[in-house]
């Protein structure tokens, strides 16, 4: 019976370990999906995600003496750390950004050089209940190009044809260059479109479910 019982337990540590070996990695499991448009009083932290790359635009206001600082920040994803924080990274911003994903809120941690003024707190949190839905936009170029996140914002190869529905984040600024996607029957391509090529026209913002 010890015989047994020892062979019993060996059996039960060898199935854990095998359970522990098979499990992905933290930075391989799924994450939720993020997209959407969150606000907090003065600020606003929109979401593209995709495939094959993704990206946060931040926008805000803070005091900043007796005037008013503001941040204008387009980062792109560096690298998922894991499924609850993501590294950041943008051209006007040499440091790399953190947003920490939780159930109830998202968090957006950096220094804010190059893209927010002096004095900026540092982080800025949003809660994830009833994110508004990006623009949605139709391609009125024959072909229109992703655009990578780098500082000659590189022309890829992904390309929407004229007619195609895109999700866009229109800042208020109205860039060149916008953060967009578009899901397609077997994935979703997000990059930086030219504004010129799309017909965005007003909508109603939703919301998503969160």
């Amino acid at each position: 019976m010890r015989g047994t019982s020892t062979l019993r337990r060996g059996l039960t540590v060898g199935l854990a370990l095998l359970a522990g070996a098979m499990s992905p990695p933290a930075s391989a499991q799924p994450t939720a999906e993020l997209t959407g448009v969150y606000e907090t009083k003065g600020g606003e932290l929109a979401v593209i995600q995709a495939s094959n790359e993704s990206f946060v635009y931040y926008s805000s206001s803070f005091p900043q003496g007796e005037s008013v600082g503001l941040c204008e920040c387009l980062l792109g994803l560096r690298e998922k750390k894991s499924p609850t924080e993501w590294k950041l990274r943008g051209t006007d911003s040499p440091a790399d950004w953190t947003l920490r994903i939780e159930s109830k809120k998202l968090t957006l941690q950096g220094d804010g050089s190059g893209c927010c003024g002096a004095g900026w707190p540092g982080a800025d949190s949003f809660a994830r209940k009833s994110p508004k839905t990006p623009q949605l936009c139709k391609v009125k170029a024959k072909r229109a190009y992703f655009h990578a996140l780098d500082e000659a914002n590189t022309q890829r190869k992904a390309f929407v044809v004229e007619g195609d529905t895109v999700e866009v984040y229109l800042p208020a600024t109205e860039p060149a260059l916008v953060p967009a996607r578009f899901k397609g029957p077997k994935k979703t391509t997000a990059g930086l479109l030219k504004l010129e090529d799309l017909d965005c026209q007003e909508q109603a913002s939703t919301p998503t479910k969160g």
